[in-house]
């Protein structure tokens, strides 16, 4: 049986389709599932009329396309065999289909295949056959990312309570999203939770999730943030989000605390212990991040002893049996033998003679029944100063030292009192301390990033899991514990339950150790940090430690990896960063972003582009990310010390953090990275021990030329072009107009940057005068309905063969001339768009359905879907309903006419894309309703 594989690009396409034409593409589905690999290519080729014409990357022949919804409709699906893949895989037998994309316009081939990213047939979804009902009329598949054995294995048979732990690379988190997406999907009633602790982070695992079609918004499925968690909670409704702080904020904090200490100890200036970032860490870690034993209260359940008095006739007594009970099951149960002096105390005189009869109305069983009104609550605090010294002295920090980082946490928690503020230590502690109702409790966690929590933010999440349950299923990888938390994995069992019995149950601990991401120079690279960790003692045992990461899939031959210390080279490499295609330049925090960020426009003056702002992160923010080459940026010179002390030092938690910036830096990319550092100076033994592996060693002694070997740059205006469609398809409007607008300062310029087009520059300029030379340095709005006007001149002369160019350059300046237009169109929707969120609140719906026909004509369904959801007027819904069918996700006419009927359109325009639109479907096809349909269209 072949099974059916798509596409990232055909997903999204599904997704806008109607359920009738969604279940149309299920039925195709079902017919490939119950036939023999051998009939699949005659069935398919029974709904098609033909081959494709548009050449998609990584596929060695032209596609196969059928016709779906019929052959009245326009919709194409586009697909090919495994064996049509290019290099093969071994992810997909060659029998298996594989849709690779849908349009919902007839037109739409090559602009689709434009668009389509080869690295996307890489990550393969697949249909799961066993559909799912929605309300009992139309089966939605259900998409599923194709794991390896390995990946499958941990996801189906792994028992929970269960840790998994994984290098960078190795596909936990995409295990995470799988786990997740299964519970939802399969259970309705159950109550389910997925946290991490970024929203960059959880912002992926939503859109991972929305992209496979699956609701989370429901009332069953919570995805948060840690901070986030204590506000849904509504355990304090006073606290609101703003009044958490965040690590930042806390650091800055902790500076101003330690100046103030340092009028008063001048040693605190040269010791590194005394940092904001050591200090934070020891204070996030350890003073607030572990608790001490939890102090027992005891209470009584009042309303449920009124009831049960009353049931014994004894509800006169009610206050006296309260005070006896309260008094005496503080300190013990309630036995048969303190029944006489009971009942002494508290049977009113009048009734003393029935003493007898009330006395057998205590038997066991009452006896049992009101201990069980003995309430035993546990208060948790953080962990007691005397245990913080234990802790501390292990790190080999003096006593003088330690009396002086407890006195700077005591004053860290007064300012937080003072400002109303709280950590999200805090945040924990008051989870811990809440009684949480079962029903607010839930059947499964999910928590991704384990490592950046603390202990008592992991007891505090495992406290939400309903009682009795063992649901909850740990992601990690302890090399990448960059956030203060003094955590490793070899204490889950003595801190995540309460209970007693549950305690007895082992977590199973899974270790994934094959990574997916980098090629094997890196890797050995990566494996030397990894021995790093061991060597300098980095670890509070070896299981702590992922053993060495083996092949990867797929290969790698160029350079991996260069080190810059010279600032002429370092500023090269920062103006290089424009033309870079897919990187990322990775700082330690916000303040060392600012200051890369403020160099490049001292270097780049007024040519200087904000668009590389989007690739510039700190290490925090990088995590989940990844790209062909990532560039460094002083990161070990800003903790030049940290380094040296990590070096120094026998066993330091706090350093081990600073080296796992480092190491999570270098996993982020897949092929290669460069390591600029301006501060390391004389610090020959730190670049010896990170820079040098046994006899091999990351290169230094290299030049300007040789930077295109690890970082990869384009003048090409096409890599620009397709990063913006991509940004627009993920409505990052903002971004998408930065990467445009680099395209369009690659399209002004393209007879000056290539080769093919260099020839034909004195043509081109001559045939336009000299206001192509004027045009060429500004991308204003004037000079670009210019120069339009001059190219489109001039690919019509090309056409015409005024000059004697060959065929390949002629289709090269024909598509250039289309990127220009669509080019100029995405700007006009940036600019509309910017427009509408600045007055969306002035404007009235006239104003808001002229604006919504300019994005019609400008192509884009989003914006026009975002303007109309934005109507109040009475027929939005017939609005929308025509929209969709220009574009294509309504595929019959006769679902609009009454809508058509009922709209008014100022722009004639946007009325004649419908009756093209219909004029395609009828005049593509030879059936007898030609004339009937074309009535119908023009209401004859």
């Amino acid at each position: 049986m072949a099974l059916v594989y798509v596409t990232e690009q055909f997903i999204k396409a599904f997704n806008e389709l109607d359920p009738e034409d969604k279940l149309q593409i299920n039925s195709i589905v079902n017919d490939i599932s119950v036939r023999n690999s051998r009939e699949v290519p005659e069935y398919l080729a029974r709904l098609y009329l033909g081959s494709g014409k548009a050449k998609w990357a990584g596929i060695n022949k032209v596609l196969y396309h059928l016709y779906p919804q019929g052959r009245d409709s326009q919709h194409r699906l586009f697909y090919c065999f495994g064996g049509d893949l290019q290099p093969s895989t071994n992810k997909v037998d060659s029998d298996d289909v594989i849709f690779i994309a849908y349009v919902t316009r007839h037109d739409d081939e090559r602009k689709a295949a434009k668009r389509y990213n080869k690295s996307t047939i890489t990550l393969f979804y697949f249909f799961d056959y066993s559909f799912e009902k929605e309300n009992d009329v139309v089966s939605t598949p259900v998409f599923k990312i194709k794991l390896t054995n390995l990946q499958n294995e941990i996801l189906l048979l792994t028992k929970p309570p269960a840790s998994i732990k994984g290098s960078a690379g190795t596909g936990k988190t995409l295990i995470s999203y799988e786990l997740f997406k299964n519970w939802i999907r399969q259970d309705n009633d159950s109550k389910f939770l997925y946290l991490t602790y970024t929203s960059k982070l959880i912002n992926k695992a939503k859109d991972t999730l929305k992209f496979d079609g699956l609701d989370i918004n429901k009332d069953n499925t919570h995805m948060f943030q840690f901070k986030d968690l204590f506000i849904q909670l509504e355990i304090d409704r006073q606290i609101k989000t703003d009044q958490i702080i965040d690590e930042l904020n806390a650091r800055e904090k902790i500076d101003d605390i330690i100046n103030k200490f340092r009028n008063f100890n001048p040693s605190f200036k040269d010791d590194i212990i005394f940092s904001n970032y050591f200090v934070y860490t020891y204070i996030r870690g350890l003073m607030k991040g572990r608790v001490s034993e939890p102090k027992k209260i005891f209470n009584l359940n009042i309303k449920g002893l009124e009831m049960f008095l009353k049931d014994l006739n004894l509800e006169e007594e009610g206050f006296k049996i309260k005070k006896f009970l309260n008094d005496h099951l503080q300190k013990q149960l309630l036995e048969e033998k303190d029944l006489t002096d009971f009942l002494d105390r508290i049977v009113s005189s009048k009734k003393k003679k029935n003493i007898d009869s009330i006395l057998s109305k205590f038997d066991k069983k009452t006896i049992d029944k009101i201990n069980s009104f003995r309430l035993i609550n546990k208060e948790f605090n953080f962990i007691e100063d005397s245990n913080v010294e234990k802790e501390l002295k292990k790190d080999g920090i003096s006593d003088k030292k330690i009396l002086d980082l407890i006195k700077l946490k005591q004053e860290y928690n007064k300012i937080l009192k003072t400002y109303n503020l709280y950590d999200d230590n805090d945040c924990a502690k008051a989870i811990l301390n809440y009684e949480i109702e079962n029903s607010q409790k839930y059947d499964g966690i999910v928590i991704d990033e384990v490592q950046d929590l603390t202990e008592i933010q992991i007891m505090a999440i495992a406290k939400l899991l309903k009682k009795g349950s063992n649901n909850i299923y740990f992601f990690g990888d302890p090399n990448q514990t960059i956030n203060p938390t003094i955590y490793h994995f070899g204490r889950f069992n003595s801190y995540l339950y309460e209970d007693e019995e549950q305690n007895k149950r082992n977590i199973n601990q899974i270790i994934l150790k094959k990574t997916h991401r980098c090629g094997p120079n890196l890797l050995d690279y990566i494996n030397h940090l990894v021995k790093l960790r061991k060597d300098f003692k980095l670890t509070t045992n070896t299981e702590d430690l992922i053993k060495e990461e083996s092949e990867r899939i797929g290969e790698f031959d160029g350079h991996f990896a260069c080190l810059i210390e010279k600032k002429e080279l370092i500023d090269f490499v920062l103006i290089t960063l424009k033309d870079a295609t897919d990187y990322y330049l990775i700082v330690d925090n916000e303040k060392s972003k600012e200051k890369v960020i403020e160099g490049i426009k001292a270097l780049e003056g007024d040519s200087y582009d904000n668009n590389i702002e989007n690739q510039i992160i700190t290490v925090q923010n990088s995590k989940g990310l990844e790209s062909e080459s990532v560039v460094i940026f002083n990161l070990i010179s800003d903790n030049i010390d940290i380094f040296n002390n990590l070096i120094n030092e026998t066993n330091n938690k706090v350093s081990s953090m600073t080296f796992n910036k480092f190491y999570v830096s270098v996993t982020r990319a897949k092929n290669s990275i460069i390591i600029c550092e301006e501060g390391l100076g004389d610090h020959e033994q730190v670049k010896q021990i990170l820079f040098y592996s046994g006899e091999k060693k990351i290169p230094e002694d290299i030049v300007e030329s040789d930077i295109e070997e690890y970082l990869r740059t384009t003048n090409e205006p096409g890599k620009f072009f397709d990063q913006a469609i991509q940004l627009i398809e993920e409505k990052e409007y903002e971004k998408a107009s930065r990467k445009n607008d680099t395209a369009l300062r690659h399209l002004l310029n393209q007879f000056d940057t290539n080769d093919n087009l260099d020839k034909l520059k004195t043509e081109f300029k001559n045939s336009n005068l000299d206001e192509i030379q004027k045009l060429t340095s500004s991308i204003s709005k004037e000079n670009l309905e210019k120069y339009q006007h001059f190219f489109s001149n001039f690919v019509v002369d090309v056409e015409k063969d005024f000059w004697e160019i060959d065929e390949e350059t002629k289709e090269l300046l024909i598509e250039r001339l289309d990127m220009l237009n669509d080019c100029i169109r995405i700007r006009n929707i940036c600019e509309k768009r910017r427009e509408f969120l600045e007055n969306r609140t002035k404007w009235d719906d006239d104003y808001k359905i002229m604006l919504h026909e300019d994005f019609i004509l400008l192509d884009s369904y989003d914006m026009t879907m975002t303007v109309l959801n934005d109507l109040v007027n009475d027929n939005k819904i017939d609005y929308i309903n025509v929209a969709r069918y220009i574009f294509g996700f309504t595929s019959s006419y006769k679902k609009i006419k009454q809508s058509l009927a009922k709209v008014d359109y100022y722009n004639g325009k946007v009325f004649i894309k419908v009756v093209n639109k219909e004029l395609d479907n009828v005049l593509g096809q030879k059936t007898k309703n030609h004339i009937n349909k074309l009535k119908e269209i023009f209401g004859g």
